[in-house]
């Protein structure tokens, strides 16, 4: 019977042993199981902190915390339970550049939404002005298409596309842009 589960687990498929492949999922359970414990306690924690302060900032960060870095980490802990695994070069090309694309959509969302906290406290100190309000919304949309602009235009550079063209043709949307608002 041992030695009927060691030869199962010495079986390989895809150039990793089935004890290689227990041994990702347990690394990735037990990751799974820190972060809920420890980081979810964490938030919670700086959550009802912020609750009992006055200022703004750390109920930003406690928002921030939990719809940014928690799901951030969670990607990363699956990204490297899978880089443990003996991947093929497309796989594993793949995967690096799914773990970039996580980490860059992340950011921008970090990003948009220190953009939108930073108007908000801008619009509070101004007062309750609706033309104001309607005009930092416009400026928000716009600030989202260029950081969304830019993520992308890093993923195709990071994976070896040539965005020469796109950043010419965006430098001549650009000045189209700015003769027709003239």
């Amino acid at each position: 019977m041992n030695l009927q589960i060691q030869e199962f687990l010495s079986r390989e498929f895809l150039g990793n042993s089935v004890s290689r492949y227990l041994a990702t999922a347990a690394i990735f359970a037990a990751g799974i199981l820190v972060l809920r414990l420890v980081i979810q306690r964490v938030v919670q924690r700086v959550k009802k902190l912020a609750e009992q302060t006055s200022t703004t900032i750390d109920d930003f960060l406690a928002e921030v915390l939990e719809s940014v870095a928690l799901p951030l980490l969670y990607c990363f802990l699956a990204y490297g339970a899978l880089k443990s695994l003996a991947l093929p070069v497309p796989a594993d090309k793949a995967l690096n550049y799914a773990g970039l694309a996580a980490g860059v959509y992340f950011l921008v969302k970090f990003l948009i939404a220190l953009t939108a906290y930073g108007f908000t406290v801008y619009l509070r100190t101004r007062g309750s002005d609706s033309t104001l309000k309607k005009s930092l919304q416009g400026i928000l949309t716009v600030v989202k298409f260029v950081i969304w602009g830019g993520a992308v235009i890093f993923l195709l550079d990071n994976m070896g596309f040539k965005v020469s063209a796109v950043l010419a043709g965006l430098g001549i949307g650009g000045v189209a842009v700015a003769l027709a608002a003239q």
